[in-house]
């Protein structure tokens, strides 16, 4: 350029037209109209001519004839140029000396970028991360201390935030272009688009720090803009301001990239309702921006995992009220960011004055126990990666119990229970190198399926005892409990010396009170129940204990069946990723339960006290069948053990000395011995066989009887009971021939009640026939059968 002609240039100053909404623009005829209710600033030379050339770190403004569109991001304030080159104005922010003038000098910059995206896409290096997942765990631990103004920051945004907040229009297209006749795609950075930081929207005077291509992943696509910093005295560090811009920056120093609050918050909602992965929430938001494949979009995929996880915590923080504690967030205590069950007994928060002296059972405590083998976490070689809260939330905290675990952990001791059910086999510990933790155990509510503060924690291997103690004795830790109730589908092995395993664990965990192990209640799942063998189910039945209502302790099996589906992304991450959204997602569940408690209790309390009415209406009219003085002892030895489970158990049936099955033994060893001496048999079936298949054919009887009683039954089922009326009117009537053998009166005393019947009288069908069984046969007619005599007498 002539420096003659640079001079000249030089001292015609620029003047700045600033146009608000409702108000009549000022400056030139050409001068670009205002569509939204942002501020706009327009740039034209004194002398009415327009600067062509560009500098370096400037803002560019277009002065066009048509109407032009301002694009809102995230609720910033940026623009659209309409041109490329012709009109265009720029302007170097470093020589503002006012804020808002009706004239503002400006200078222009010596320095000319030819194709600004193209030097973008060099300098956009963004503190360049390589492909090692390493790095996302670095830059994690290296927020920490930033974490306090982080949140101090989330906290301003949910403000009044700034004073001069503008409006904008949620469903303009961010990447479209008018071309005349229609709108074309073009990326936001093409159409100029700036944002400015500071000053809610607009320039700041003092402008130094202008960054040329800067990303922003949103829930719209990933785009990428010219972002220009405040730099007023005493101004924000870089990554503040745009915390206060509503992004969040993917880097510490000198940001190049941020995503927006509304995409953080979307990708939060779906992964821990659906359990959507990371991955493929990017791989969605990729596609919005360019779902053809034809266009080269910037990948931030590896700078989004790190800020994710940070994006988790300080929710967690926010939610827990620790961002308004004057002693900040490193005076959080164990588990106080989790979200704890309101309807189980707190002392000193939902228990009224004097619930000391209340009945036991009114405030009972009941845990339930459980592990998962799904929640895997693969050994992957990567260095340790501390979770950003450790033992602040729903996992216990990782230091104490390793070490605990690694001392106690090979204590084993051999199954003792019958049950057929893998959790007793899954106390024996298996070694696995391809799993760094081989799934979890948790602890929860077992009224109302919460998970409790510090309720979970890896297993290593298998579901050790010392896992388990360490987790329930966390979740014990500082509550005040008088009745306590423990529910595990192996608590008949694991109570054994549960009593003698809490005094290893250290002295600030231990129960205050002695008696709260040795008095508590020990129970297993309803559901698993049936899995053990006949001691468990009397010793261990929650039907059996007084006080338990409907509790079926099956609530961990609902959780993980919730949690289950993440398993596949959570079992790829590193340690303290994993932690932390663990705990996150244990933070939704609970919370959902929590707000469904208003219709569930409700419909809970409903059917309890109808259920209560007709069960009591139905006791009273089973025991009055008995005299007074033996429903007395009943009750009594019913209170005594449940008060000591060494007395003798009422439950227990006793034991028949004689069964069927012994009878039949009996039976076909001496018609054995019979044949063996030459005695003729009158049919290949055997006397004996012949009166358990009578046996049989009572008890289908009395089952389609039941089920033909049924009146809310559809088609297919009643055409069903017909066939099988069917076929039991066929056995029945194979059944009665051989019966003519062995007992020919039974066939005379059918055939006088055919003939004696009433021509009007019902169809007596084949579940209703009489079967004349030995014992159903008048006492002179039991010796007829010479050969059967022997039976009819044992029956």
């Amino acid at each position: 350029m002539n420096p003659a002609k640079k001079r000249a240039r030089k001292s015609s100053p620029i003047r700045v037209h600033i146009s608000r909404p409702g108000a009549p623009t000022q400056g030139p005829s050409n001068a670009r109209t205002q569509v939204n209710t942002h501020f706009h600033v327009g740039l034209e030379d004194v002398d009415g001519s327009y600067q062509s050339r560009r500098s370096r770190f400037s803002v560019r403004t277009t002065h066009v004839t048509r109407t032009v569109e301002v694009v809102d991001l995230s609720g910033l304030l940026v623009e659209e140029d309409e041109g490329e080159g012709e009109g265009m104005v720029d302007a170097d922010f470093d020589s503002f000396s006012a804020i808002d003038t009706s004239a503002l000098a400006f200078e222009e910059d010596e320095e000319v970028v030819e194709d600004p995206e193209a030097e973008a896409q060099v300098a956009d290096v963004d503190n360049a991360q390589d492909d090692s997942d390493d790095k996302p765990i670095q830059l994690a631990q290296e927020w920490l201390p930033w974490r306090q103004t982080y949140l101090d920051e989330l906290l301003r945004t949910e403000g009044l935030g700034d004073t001069n907040q503008s409006p904008r229009c949620p469903s303009c297209p961010p990447d479209r272009s008018w071309s005349g006749a229609c709108f074309s795609g073009v990326s936001l950075y093409h159409l100029g688009l700036r944002v400015y930081l500071g000053h809610g929207g607009l320039p700041c005077p003092s402008a130094h720090e202008i960054v040329d291509g800067f990303v922003v992943v949103d829930n719209s696509g990933i785009h990428t803009t010219k972002l220009i910093y405040c730099g007023c005295p005493g101004h924000p560090p870089l990554n503040i301001q745009i915390l206060r811009a509503g992004w969040y920056p993917a880097t510490l120093v000198f940001p190049r990239s941020a995503f927006t609050f509304q995409v953080l918050k979307l990708f939060h909602l779906l992964n821990t309702q659906g359990k959507l992965s990371l991955h493929h929430f990017y791989k969605a938001i990729h596609s919005v921006t360019d779902n053809t494949g034809t266009r080269e979009v910037k990948n931030r995929y590896d700078e989004m995992r790190p800020v994710m996880r940070m994006w988790r915590h300080l929710k967690m923080l926010k939610r827990a009220g620790r961002g308004h504690d004057p002693e900040g967030v490193e005076a959080t205590r164990m588990g106080e960011c989790a979200v704890e069950c309101p309807a189980c007994p707190h002392p000193g928060k939902n228990l009224p004055d004097g619930w000391e002296t209340s009945p036991e059972w009114l405030y009972a405590l009941i845990l339930t126990i459980d592990a998962n083998f799904r929640l895997k976490l693969k050994e992957r070689g990567l260095k340790d990666d501390p979770p950003l809260g450790d033992g602040w939330s729903h996992m216990v905290k990782t230091g104490p119990y390793k070490a605990y675990v690694a001392k106690y952990g090979h204590q084993v001791e051999p199954p003792t229970c019958d049950s057929q059910f893998r959790a007793a086999d899954h106390t024996t510990p298996k070694t696995s190198t391809a799993f760094k933790a081989s799934g979890v155990g948790g602890v929860l509510c077992g009224r109302h399926g919460l998970v409790f503060k510090n309720g979970l924690g890896d297993l290593q291997k298998g579901e050790r005892y010392a896992n388990i103690d360490f987790i329930l004795f966390s979740v014990l830790f500082g509550l005040v409990v008088r009745w306590l109730v423990l529910s595990y589908d192996i608590c008949c092995q694991y109570s054994r010396n549960l009593v003698k395993r809490s005094r290893q664990l250290p002295a600030s965990m231990q129960p205050a009170d002695p008696k709260l192990l040795s008095e508590a209640k020990l129970v297993i799942p309803k559901m698993h129940l049936h899995n053990h063998g006949e001691s468990c189910q009397l010793n261990f039945n929650l039907n059996f204990l007084e006080h338990s209502a409907e509790t079926d302790a099956e609530d961990p099996e609902r959780f993980w069946s919730w949690e289950n589906p993440g398993s596949m992304s959570t079992r790829e991450m590193t340690d303290g990723a994993r932690y932390e959204v663990l705990c996150d997602h244990v933070a939704a569940w609970n919370w959902g339960k929590i707000t469904s408690f208003v219709d569930r209790l409700l419909k809970a309390i409903k059917i309890g006290v109808h259920m209560r009415n007709k069960s009591a209406a139905a006791f009273e009219k089973f025991n009055g069948r008995f005299p007074p003085e033996v429903a007395d002892a009943w009750r009594q030895q019913v209170t005594a053990w449940n008060k000591d489970h060494r007395q003798k158990n009422p439950y227990e049936e006793p034991k028949p000395t004689i069964t069927l099955a012994s009878v039949m033994y009996e039976l076909a060893m001496e018609e054995a011995a019979e044949t063996n001496r030459g005695s003729p048999q009158l049919h290949e079936m055997s006397p004996s066989r012949f009166i358990q298949q009578g046996l049989d054919l009572e008890e289908q009887q009395r089952k389609l009887s039941t089920l033909f009683k049924d009146k809310n039954t559809t088609l297919l089922r009643k055409a069903n009971l017909l066939e099988n009326r069917n076929r039991l009117h066929h056995r029945l009537e194979g059944w009665y021939a051989i019966q003519d053998l062995y007992m020919p009166q039974a066939r005379n005393l059918r055939s006088i009640a055919a003939e004696t019947a009433s021509p009007s009288a019902p169809v007596v069908y084949a579940e209703n026939e009489l079967l004349l069984l030995p014992s159903q046969l008048p006492p002179e007619h039991r010796t007829v059968a010479q050969k059967t005599v022997h039976m009819f007498r044992t029956f």
